[in-house]
């Protein structure tokens, strides 16, 4: 991720589909030290991306340097001052080059189903999003209980039913089948999901789970 460097949390931007580590799509890459071992180049190969004159913040805690990022193969293979020619440079100068930011807390259960973007986070240097949280969700269903979903949702996140309603194709019954609809599309980040527990109990008690009606005696 490459973000400026003006105060009060400034724009930031992802370097777009490819450049691991950095903010890209999928396949991230932990930063590595300037002279790995594991990948050598040639000195007529170029890389596929390097990002010079930024400053880098590692997420070590340790303090930031001036220094460049060079990716080869989806992979950041050399930080600090490095030389040779890339298909593709960025000039990060008067930015902070950092690697992406894990949102732990995140509703993007139902726009994960239609939007690749998954905005606005994907703006503001989040590279991993884990969704299902509060409880609130949409799988498991049944048929039928859609709504029921939809307005739990909406009363809890305040996340728009029109909206949801509009945009869910609702191609899945139980979770593992929601995490193949989701498999099969492309995310400008990886996610990750909790199984949330008030579609659990509305798959299994009905509308009753969230009645407060008497249990039943056990036999």
């Amino acid at each position: 991720m490459v973000s400026s460097r003006r105060s009060g949390g400034g724009a930031r931007a992802s370097l777009g589909s490819g450049a691991a580590g950095c903010g890209a799509t999928r396949g991230r890459a932990p930063l590595v030290p300037s002279t790995p071992t594991e990948w050598k180049k040639s000195p007529d190969m170029a890389y596929d991306l390097l990002v010079r004159n930024g400053r880098l913040i590692d997420g070590t805690g340790g303090p930031a340097r001036e220094g460049d990022v060079a990716i080869q193969d989806g992979r950041i293979v050399a930080v600090g001052r490095v030389d040779g020619p890339a298909r593709r440079e960025i000039d990060a100068d008067g930015r902070a080059v950092m690697p992406g930011f894990v949102d732990v807390h995140t509703h993007y259960d139902g726009q994960a189903t239609w939007d690749p973007d998954l905005a606005p986070s994907v703006y503001h240097g989040v590279t991993t999003a884990v969704m299902g949280n509060c409880g609130v969700g949409f799988a498991p269903v049944r048929p039928g209980q859609e709504g029921f979903l939809i307005e739990l949702m909406e009363g809890v996140e305040d996340i728009p039913g029109t909206t949801l309603h509009e945009g869910i194709d609702w191609s899945w019954e139980s979770f593992p089948e929601y995490l193949e609809a989701l498999e099969g599309r492309r995310f400008t980040m990886d996610l990750g999901t909790q199984v949330p527990h008030g579609s659990i109990r509305a798959y299994v008690m009905g509308v009753a789970g969230s009645l407060r009606a008497p249990r039943s005696p056990i036999t």
